[in-house]
């Protein structure tokens, strides 16, 4: 499943490396943009096992074309992130559904 998502590299303040997929960009409309980021060796885990996400400020440079993860540590717009990429999901989900219900009348 890793294969699957963009793969970002992320150093902390210890110098300590990590690897992670990117799950999804939202954008609230005041604050700007925000990654939501998982570990990659988590994208492989069992479907029941839940996911370790992470929230970060995303901004991406069009000039140079390069990408910059910021930590986020306000808790109140992490909620707020999670909210929306929760709904977001929630909707794809149902569009989802509703595609395959129009492609099974379509077979009989």
């Amino acid at each position: 499943m890793a294969d699957e998502q963009d793969i970002v590299v992320l150093e902390d303040a210890e110098g300590n490396v990590a690897e992670f997929a990117v799950l999804g960009i939202v954008e609230l409309e005041e604050e700007g943009a925000f990654a939501l980021l998982a570990p990659t060796w988590q994208m492989d885990a069992p479907e029941d096992e839940p996911l370790e996400i992470y929230v970060f400020r995303y901004d991406y440079d069009e000039a140079d074309e390069s990408e910059a993860f910021l930590p986020l540590d306000d808790e109140e717009l992490v909620r707020r992130v999670g909210e929306l990429a929760q709904q977001m999901m929630e909707a794809d989900e149902d569009d989802g559904e509703d595609r395959d219900d129009g492609e099974d009348r379509d077979e009989g």
